[in-house]
């Protein structure tokens, strides 16, 4: 539990034809000294998403996933988003490599050294409350978008991430908050061969 925490799970791989396969993966965390989920309390707190992807035209998947950041940032880093406090995501928050609920992201094709990501999130939670005649509704909506590109050819690798949400909290009809977080991340790293 020192590197990266312990998860479990499935994930698999269908063969749909002409270079085109149906993905899924299922994973969940939890802390062994005491059995507990990790994420939450949920069952597949890391990731829960299905999927198509091709050798040609990318990736597509639809679910509880990682932003953009995850697959052009975070590998720049050579303690990745694991090892506790000198993972990049300690350093620089947890916008290197978030979870998304409801995202529906697009991985493009390696082009020679160059790939880019575009993912989109939303989210709406309504709670109605009766007590009594008294009616009370609570109405949480979260949406927003993820974006990365990536070069990584020969020794040097580059990335740049930008994040955007919107959480907009209502009770009975009057807005109660309306939080916006913007992030960018940018990284670059270059192999000396030493």
């Amino acid at each position: 539990n020192v590197k990266n925490g312990s998860r479990w799970g499935m994930k698999g791989v269908e063969d749909l034809g002409n270079g085109t396969s149906a993905i899924f993966q299922l994973e969940g965390g939890f802390t062994p000294g005491n059995g507990r989920q990790a994420q939450d309390d949920r069952l597949f707190g890391r990731q829960a998403f299905v999927g198509l992807t091709g050798e040609s035209w990318g990736t597509f998947t639809i679910g509880r996933q990682y932003n953009a950041a995850d697959a052009f940032i975070a590998p720049i880093d050579p303690f990745g988003t694991g090892w506790g406090q000198a993972a990049s995501n300690s350093a620089f928050g947890d916008s290197v490599s978030h979870r998304y609920d409801n995202a529906i992201k697009y991985v493009s094709p390696n082009f020679s050294g160059f790939q880019f990501g575009l993912g989109v999130v939303h989210a709406d939670n309504k709670k109605t409350v009766q007590i009594g005649n008294a009616e009370t509704i609570t109405k949480t909506t979260g949406s927003g978008v993820t974006f990365g590109a990536g070069y990584n050819a020969g020794p040097l690798a580059l990335g740049v991430s930008f994040d955007y949400l919107r959480n907009k909290n209502k009770l009975n009809g009057a807005t109660t908050s309306d939080d916006k977080t913007k992030a960018w991340n940018l990284g670059a790293a270059y192999d000396l061969d030493v």
